[in-house]
């Protein structure tokens, strides 16, 4: 009978704290893996992707930071990881050095793509979600690979918190919201981790990715030079670019410039119907509709004068506008390209006729009062805090207009 010989191992996987550039100036390193097998160290260590400040780094462990958990799992998880290969690779009966671990601990031969890594994901959600959830989930997809992609994010191995933060700012500044952000940051965490428990990759893992919540440093709204732009806009003179549906983008510049004059939000404006919601007061006409993001909140109507350009566009908002557009993201597909026409330097959404109305209303000497009942923000403080920017305006309008002598 013939015996294989089966080479023994003396595995030692242990971990350090490694310098980086700016170690010296956050105090935050790298925690590498240093891997010796049968007597003999690998020349370099691995990256584990975990880093954490010098003085939370004890004895093999991370401790003394909130996170210290999750980041003590995931060098557990490379542990366990480069004995498996240990164990696979001695399985094949061939002498196996130290560098042959360390190779495929490392992930060569595994597409680590980011593309490929949500194509996978979204495959295996394929089979337990409805197909209006795979679709959000493909347009999630695609959004998150292009965002990362313009920031010359392409591979998982490209991925750090510092760069997340960078693509965060730079998209909340871009006109997008923080939880819009942080639902795309979700499903890239999600993603992530179901392709390092696959492939038994835990480089990639992480955990909760957390942001401050930050405003942007700018008030992204039109101004009446804009506004006055998008009126007479016509997507017939760049048909060259956009083909398709072309009634569609004449909607959706209704719906923007219908939030731009009355504030409402694009679920209101989906639900809103003139025999239901318009009433009567001194002859005027006003819109009393609940928000539904603070109906249950504050149990509060909004209560909108309907100025002159809103009441010309009621002929079509007359009820049987409300198939024009079935989401959000549907309208805010051919906003995005108006304003691209436009030469806008932000993303245009419909959120943003919004805060158009917001802010005309604020500046035109408006009381902070008046425009949160309007806009149905659940207090004062709300409005105070999304628009500190044009209030701050506004003070050294009207200071400027006192008369010292």
């Amino acid at each position: 009978m013939l015996q294989l010989k089966t080479q023994q191992m003396n595995l030692h996987v242990s971990f350090y704290f490694r310098k980086l550039r700016t170690t010296a100036k956050t105090g935050i390193g790298s925690i590498c893996a240093r891997v010796t097998f049968n007597g003999q160290r690998a020349n370099s260590g691995i990256s584990t992707s975990v880093k954490c400040n010098r003085e939370n780094w004890k004895s093999n462990r991370v401790e003394g930071c909130k996170n210290a958990n999750i980041l003590n799992e995931t060098l557990f998880l490379w542990e366990t990881h480069i004995r498996q290969i240990a164990n696979t690779l001695l399985q094949t009966n061939k002498n196996i050095t130290v560098d042959d671990i360390i190779k495929h601990a490392r992930g060569n031969g595994i597409n680590l793509e980011i593309g490929h890594i949500f194509s996978v994901y979204v495959s295996k959600r394929k089979k337990s979600v409805s197909i209006n959830r795979l679709k959000q989930l493909e347009i999630m997809q695609k959004r998150i690979v292009r965002i990362l992609a313009d920031s010359k994010i392409t591979h998982a191995n490209q991925v750090t918190t510092f760069k997340l933060e960078e693509v965060y700012y730079k998209q909340l500044d871009f006109g997008r919201s923080h939880n819009t952000i942080r639902q795309d940051f979700s499903m890239l965490r999600n993603a992530f981790n179901y392709y390092a428990e696959l492939n038994s990759v835990p480089n990639i893992r992480f955990g909760k990715i957390e942001m401050d919540g930050r405003k942007p440093s700018r008030i992204l709204y039109l101004n009446q030079d804009q506004i006055e732009l998008l009126k007479v806009f016509n997507i017939e003179k760049h048909k060259d670019t956009y083909l398709k549906n072309i009634p569609a983008y004449e909607l959706a510049k209704k719906w923007l410039l219908f939030g731009a004059y009355t504030g409402m939000h694009f679920n209101e404006i989906k639900r809103f119907d003139p025999k239901i919601h318009i009433k009567m007061r001194n002859r005027n006409k006003y819109v009393e509709i609940f928000r539904s993001k603070t109906e249950k909140k504050n149990n509060k109507p909004c209560i909108i004068p309907l100025i002159p350009q809103a009441l010309e566009m009621l002929n079509h908002f007359d009820g049987s506008h409300k198939d024009d557009f079935k989401t959000g993201a549907h309208i805010n597909h051919f906003l995005r390209m108006i304003g691209q026409c436009m030469k806008l330097d932000y993303n245009l959404t419909h959120k943003i006729g919004r805060k158009t109305f917001g802010c005309i209303m604020l500046m035109q000497g408006m009381s902070v009062e008046s425009v949160s009942k309007m806009m149905g923000h659940s207090s004062v403080i709300t409005t105070q805090k999304y628009y500190a920017l044009v209030l701050e305006e506004r003070i050294f309008r009207e200071f400027e207009a006192i008369n010292f002598n």
